[in-house]
């Protein structure tokens, strides 16, 4: 007997192992404002707004065709529906009066997500300026607890920028870009030419210079039409930056030294929640689930095993209880708490099928003599092997949509539409 608690007890130690690795996960939602005002309501589900990204140049020279592209990225927790891009372009920097452009994106589903569009704009022939205005809305999309009960709100918010126009012999697709400070961490942008330039230099400013490096600090000679990528990598991600630009600087064919630059802004990483930040409640919900799946695939390993006899069965018929008693318990300290107002949610809801389910396996395995007697050995072993096999099943497509330590196989495997677990 004792390989088979070796093996109990290698699987437990080591679902718990993963438990206290894994990177916490906290169940995010939206907090609905008609039905929870209370200050953290629902166990701390809030509204988040997407982000919006909009790429341009800083400036470009006349007769000069450039885009202007736009990413909304969304964090999720609800659905963002019929998400419409306006692009708004006034200024003497325009070949002629432009109509509002609106583009329809992408919708983002409640698992997160990005869409991204991107417009062609032509400068006009003289120097100017453009400002450009885009403005985004959406609906957003959420559930209640209760079965059927959803909210549509209609958000939208803008970003504005300004392009100037003027002679140029080179220009930078990128105005501003921002990057994490995260050592490795790259970001790129490119040089375009529009007539011949010599002499390219490009240099960071002080405050970037000790945190960023750069893949070229000096070109020998553009021609027109050619492109070049600048490429930034953060070199040392412990020094503190907030602002900085690069400086791009050339010689035209008159040897008149021109100029323009890049603002970046390198933005500070923010580091998952660790064990220690956790309540016990949180953590001991993870712990209990985990351990309840590893235990219940060494059991499932018990029940085959041929040799030890009846105390086999009895260590064997232990851990069965014992899973579903951890099973129960992982259910109330999680649906009692951070899931408190999504415990009818789908995948919620698969939990509770599964305990159920391991629940009549191990019934079936405590009257195995009556059955036996009544059925036959054969059709009591389908029953028994059927629901136990059943269960692991449900557990694990429970705990691979929502789980907070199966984060990465969700996101590795599932596609980005699949409807989110806790809305």
């Amino acid at each position: 007997m004792r390989p088979i608690f070796v093996i109990i007890s290698a699987t437990a130690a080591a679902t718990v192992l993963l438990v206290m690795m894994a990177p916490f996960v906290a169940p995010a939602g939206q907090r609905c404002t008609a039905c929870h005002t209370a200050p953290n309501a629902s166990g701390g589900y809030e509204f988040r707004m997407p982000a919006l990204d909009v790429v341009c140049p800083s400036s470009v020279p006349p007769n000069t065709s450039f885009n202007v592209s736009l990413t909304l990225r969304h964090q999720g927790s609800y659905e963002v529906r019929e998400p419409q891009a306006t692009l708004n372009l006034t200024g003497n920097g325009l070949p002629g009066p432009r109509a509002n452009d609106s583009r329809a994106l992408s919708p983002i589903s409640s698992q997160g997500g990005a869409s991204s569009i991107a417009w062609t704009v032509e400068s006009g022939n003289s120097s100017g300026t453009v400002r450009l205005g885009i403005t985004v809305g959406f609906t957003a999309h959420f559930r209640h607890t209760t079965p059927g009960s959803e909210d549509n709100a209609r958000f939208a918010f803008s970003r504005f920028s300004m392009i100037d126009i003027r002679p140029s012999v080179v220009y930078c697709t990128v105005g501003s870009m921002s990057l994490s400070d995260i050592t490795g961490r790259t970001a790129s942008f490119e040089l375009v030419c529009v007539s011949s330039a010599a002499n390219i230099t490009i240099s960071a400013s002080p405050n970037l210079a000790k945190a960023l490096a750069l893949s070229q600090a000096s070109i020998t000679g553009m021609e027109p039409g050619q492109r070049s990528t600048v490429t930034l990598t953060v070199a040392n991600g412990s020094i503190p930056v907030d602002n900085g630009r690069i400086d791009i600087l050339w010689e035209n064919a008159t040897g008149a030294i021109d100029s323009s630059f890049v603002l970046v802004t390198v933005q500070r990483a923010v580091g998952a929640a660790t064990a220690a930040s956790m309540s016990p409640l949180i953590l001991t919900g993870r712990v209990t689930g985990m351990a309840s799946l590893g235990l219940l695939l060494a059991s499932m390993v018990l029940g085959y095993v041929k040799k030890g006899g009846e105390r086999r069965v009895r260590v064997h018929c232990a851990v069965s209880w014992f899973i579903l008693g951890l099973s129960v318990y992982h259910g109330i300290m999680l649906a009692w708490g951070p899931y408190s107002r999504v415990w009818l949610g789908n995948w919620m809801v698969l939990g509770f099928v599964s305990v159920a389910v391991m629940g009549i396996s191990s019934i079936n395995g405590l009257v195995q003599k009556w059955m036996v007697a009544r059925t036959g050995y054969r059709a009591w072993a389908w029953i028994h092997r059927g629901t136990i096999i059943a269960g692991i099943v449900l557990v694990s497509i429970h705990a691979i949509l929502m789980g907070t330590d199966f984060a990465a196989v969700r996101n590795l495997f599932l596609p980005a539409a699949l409807p989110h677990s806790y809305l």
